[in-house]
C-alpha cells in the first residue's frame, strides 16, 4: 500500500494510507490577519474517505511561520489507525450513487 508519512518540526504526526483509495493532505495557510492583528491559526490535515466514512489521521492546528512540515510519500506503509466519523450525508450519497447507477445501466443495457 502507498501512503504518506507527515513530520511537524521533526516530529512524526502521521502515517496514513488505504488499500485501494486516496488519502489528502491538507495544508491550509491563512495570510489575513483578525480585527486585533494575529493571523488567523492554519492547519494541516491529512484525510480520506472509504465506504461513505470520513477517516482523519492526525494533524496539526496553530501552524506558524517556521514550522517545518515533512510530507513523504512511501510504499510500502504500515499506516496508523485513523479515526472513523460516519458522514452525516451518506444516506443522500448512497441514493445518487444508485441513482447513477440506474441511469448507466439503462444507458449501456439497451444497445
Amino acid at each position: 500500500m502507498i501512503g504518506v508519512e507527515v513530520t511537524l518540526k521533526g516530529r512524526l504526526l502521521s502515517k496514513a494510507g488505504q488499500e485501494d483509495g486516496n488519502v489528502f493532505v491538507w495544508l491550509d495557510l491563512f495570510g489575513w490577519r483578525l480585527a486585533d492583528g494575529t493571523r488567523a491559526p492554519s492547519s494541516l490535515r491529512v484525510t480520506a474517505i472509504k465506504d461513505f466514512v470520513n477517516l482523519e489521521w492526525q494533524g496539526a492546528t496553530a501552524l506558524k511561520p517556521g514550522d517545518e512540515v515533512l510530507i513523504r510519500v512511501v510504499e510500502p506503509i504500515q499506516a496508523d489507525e485513523p479515526e472513523r466519523k460516519p458522514r452525516e450525508d451518506a444516506d443522500a450519497e448512497a441514493a445518487q450513487e444508485r441513482l447513477t447507477y440506474e441511469w448507466l445501466k439503462r444507458k449501456y443495457e439497451a444497445r
